[in-house]
């Protein structure tokens, strides 16, 4: 392989290698083998040299590769661009291989060509009535590099049939129509992004119309090298026009299909040309627009940069006149890498705006009007940094809410970047988001550009609400009168007012109110809330239970001292709701009356207990040693001497018998009676009788 060597463009190094060589042997040859990416053979191979020194490029002999994809060529010494054009489809799918800086003198072996791999789009081309059409050029261009791929045999047969090899990525496959004979056909282009072979069957291409005139300067010098670009003056989209330029004499031919187009005549800079446009014309048969006219122009330059004065590359320049606010063209006005621009404008008053490609009229836009240009000016620019800012409606609504979005935001903005609150996000300019949960949401945008990036954010900004549903809970629930119980609304929904029902007549429009129950009883509690989106009503039945409280037990007696037989009359004086008693009279007795009477018949100190029952529950009154019981009182014994004997005291329950008795008789009955009395009598110590 030869060593690298830069481009030569001038004839210096032919005259070098003449000087030097000119008795060297006549035979000078380029060797090597082609092989695909598997290391295999290819024959077949074009092999195609272009001269990179002066004298244009020279004959070659047995310019190909053998059935091993072995060649040894015959090439005149120079420096030279080696091209190795394989078998187009569907014999391979190789790409053509590509050497540069090749200096040929003696014998150069360029050792292994690997052809890169690729992959066939075949086809027929045809005209409007099916018919196939011959050599229409075919040109592939690679998307991600920007360049045109060499084809061996681009052009369609006889027959219209036709096999490229290209790449597997996105391309432009181009069918150009200038060569076909006979017809007018438009030329098409396709973009494509083949994976594998594909045929694309039968390529219709339609019929059209030449439009053809001549660009002078307003000396009438023929001005060659004019572009030309045409619009769709409806949609805006550039069509596709090979040989787009003026010759030499100034003339130019577009084949073009019928419609309305606006149409860019853009002069070469060096020509101090300002462009020409013409827009809506009309083309519904072979036109001839004549001479066109290209007025001197004036060079205006300077540099765009952002707010924090870095140069940005891709910025467009318009250019108006400041009266008519008619466009100026201005060919190639995007800045280049370091924020540069130049373009040729008439002189007059003009206004001239700086922003990113389609957003002139916005506030992306660096506007300068009524300029003077009178000579070579320059004019910087500065693009306005984006600041983010949006709205979005309804911003309060039911779930499920969708809510439309509005990028509001000014300067050059290139793109945003949504975040709806709830996990969601966008990249939209006009988003839609449907929120499907209630609650309150942040949104914010980062909108980023040229100077950015910038946001905003909006806290609660969206209301997502649920309908009414009224709901409720109380402490305590369950007590004595009176019995105050606390309420809290618990509703879900966005509410307004409250409406309380305590169930006793009673009401009240407080959120959360409290409620004093008087009365015993089973409350039935309702609650009705009113909001934006309606209207709920709960009613909990038998919600607050209210009882009785407990009875106090309280109770007189009388008499309570006294001797046997002591009758004893109990009066009730217990409170609240009563609706049993039960006594305890202390020595086993016991009544269920109210206000019962009960006999003592045993002398002793007795306690005495009431339990007063009623519906909130029961209460006991005990009183110790309430009821004293003495024992009877002792008969009076008679006087000595005066003859009157005493009586004994009739026995307990039982009826005296007033009767006269013997002494005999006395004193059996006392030995009877003795024993019983005997606790009640008075103890009379030894020696102490009278």
């Amino acid at each position: 392989m030869s060593p690298v060597m830069g481009r030569l463009h001038t004839p210096l190094l032919n005259c070098i290698l003449a000087a030097l060589f000119s008795n060297a042997a006549s035979g000078d040859f380029i060797t090597g083998r082609v092989v695909d990416a598997n290391g295999v053979g290819v024959p077949g191979v074009d092999i195609d040299v272009e001269n990179l020194g002066s004298g244009g490029d020279p004959l070659i002999f047995n310019d190909g590769t053998d059935a091993s994809g072995y060649f040894m060529t015959t090439v005149p010494y120079g420096v030279y661009r080696v091209l190795f054009k394989p078998p187009p489809p569907p014999t391979t799918t190789h790409l053509t291989a590509i050497v540069d800086n090749v200096v040929v003198f003696g014998t150069e072996d360029m050792g292994v060509i690997t052809l890169p791999p690729g992959v066939g789009i075949l086809g027929r081309c045809v005209d409007p009535l099916g018919f196939p059409v011959a050599n229409v050029n075919l040109d592939v261009t690679d998307l991600s590099t920007g360049t045109e791929l060499v084809l061996k045999n681009g052009t369609t047969d006889l027959f219209g049939l036709f096999g490229v090899a290209v790449p597997k990525n996105a391309i432009h496959l181009d069918f150009d129509t200038q060569a076909v004979f006979g017809q007018t056909l438009v030329p098409i282009r396709m973009n494509l992004s083949p994976s594998t072979e594909t045929n694309l069957g039968d390529v219709s291409l339609p019929s059209g119309f030449l439009l053809g005139g001549t660009l002078h300067t307003t000396l009438g010098v023929p001005v060659p090298g004019v572009d030309l670009d045409v619009f769709d003056a409806k949609t805006g989209v550039k069509l596709y026009t090979p040989h787009d330029n003026s010759n030499l004499l100034g003339s130019f031919s577009l084949t073009l299909p019928p419609g309305v187009f606006d149409i860019e005549i853009c002069p070469p800079f060096s020509a101090l040309l300002v462009g020409l446009d013409q827009e809506g014309f009309p083309l519904l048969a072979n036109t001839d627009l004549g001479i066109l006219t290209l007025e001197t122009g004036v060079v205006l330059s300077g540099t765009v940069r952002d707010v924090a004065g870095t140069p940005v590359a891709g910025m467009d320049v318009d250019v108006a006149d400041s009266l008519t606010l008619f466009s100026v063209v201005t060919c190639g006005d995007n800045t280049d890498a370091l924020g540069n621009y130049a373009v040729v404008v008439p002189t007059g008053t003009l206004d001239v705006g700086f922003a990113p490609p389609g957003q002139h009229g916005t506030t992306a836009e660096n506007l300068h009007t009524s300029v003077t240009i009178a000579a070579a000016t320059i004019l910087d620019g500065v693009i306005p940094a984006p600041s983010a800012e949006f709205q979005g409606t309804p911003l309060v609504g039911l779930v499920p809410l969708p809510v439309t979005f509005t990028d509001l935001s000014t300067g050059a903005v290139s793109s945003r970047s949504w975040n709806f609150g709830d996990g969601a996000v966008s990249s939209l300019a006009a988003p839609t988001h449907v929120y499907s949960s209630p609650g309150r949401y942040d949104v914010s945008l980062l909108a980023n550009g040229i100077g950015g990036p910038s946001i905003r954010t909006e806290l609660s900004y969206v209301d997502v609400q649920v309908p009414p549903a009224a709901s409720l809970v109380a402490t305590p629930q369950v007590g004595t009168a009176p019995l105050t119980v606390a309420f809290s609304d618990t509703s879900a929904g966005s509410l307004t007012s409250w409406s309380w029902d305590f169930g006793e007549l009673s009401t009240s429009a407080l959120q959360n109110p409290t409620h004093t129950y008087a009365h015993p009883g089973t409350y039935t509690v309702s609650l009705t809330v009113t909001g934006p989106f309606g209207t709920s009503t709960s009613v909990e039945p038998d919600f607050v239970v209210v009882s009785h409280p407990p009875p106090i037990a309280h109770f007189t007696g009388a008499p309570l001292d006294g001797r046997v037989p002591l009758t004893v009359t109990f009066t009730d004086l217990s409170m609240g709701v009563v609706t049993g008693w039960s006594w305890d009279f202390g020595e086993g007795g016991s009544s269920l009356a109210r206000n019962p009477v009960y006999t003592y018949d045993t002398p002793g100190l007795y306690t005495v207990a009431l339990s007063a029952i009623g519906p909130g529950g029961s209460h006991t009154r005990t009183e110790i040693g309430y009821v004293r019981v003495r024992p009877r009182r002792r008969a009076p014994s008679a006087a000595p001497g005066s003859g009157v004997v005493s009586r004994p005291a009739p026995l307990s329950g039982a009826p005296f018998v007033h009767r006269v008795l013997s002494l005999a008789s006395m004193r059996a009955l006392l030995s009877r009676v003795a024993p019983r009395l005997a606790p009640f009598l008075p103890v009379v110590p030894p020696g102490a009788g009278p």
